[in-house]
């Protein structure tokens, strides 16, 4: 009796491939992320520094508005332009972040326009 003297490489090496192709997978993965979260990062940066002069901007039109009310009425209306303008800032943030991370998203190898 005679042990063959060739050993099949085949498991071996699909079992490499298959290591590869994880590895290739994890590493554009990780990628991605990165840049996802560097737009993050930009993105945050870029609102936040929007949202202190726009809420200095409107405190001062708001305390000049505040100075002219001559009624507990034209307080409260003052007072409800101001929620409004506030709540709408927000939304116009939030849709800036989610076109930001969208674009991101689609195209992985492009930085994105902020």
């Amino acid at each position: 009796m005679t042990k063959p003297t060739t050993t099949d490489q085949a498991p071996f090496a699909m079992s490499t491939q298959s290591f590869e192709a994880m590895s290739d997978a994890i590493a554009t993965a990780a990628e991605r992320t990165r840049g996802l979260v560097e737009t993050g990062l930009a993105t945050w940066g870029q609102e936040a520094e929007r949202f202190v002069e726009e809420m200095a901007q409107q405190a001062r039109l708001t305390l000049d508005d505040l100075a002219n009310c001559k009624t507990p009425l034209e307080v409260m209306a003052v007072e409800q332009d101001w929620l409004q303008a506030r709540a709408k800032a927000y939304m116009d943030a939030s849709v800036r972040f989610a076109h930001a991370f969208a674009d991101a998203a689609k195209a992985p190898d492009q930085k994105p326009a902020l």
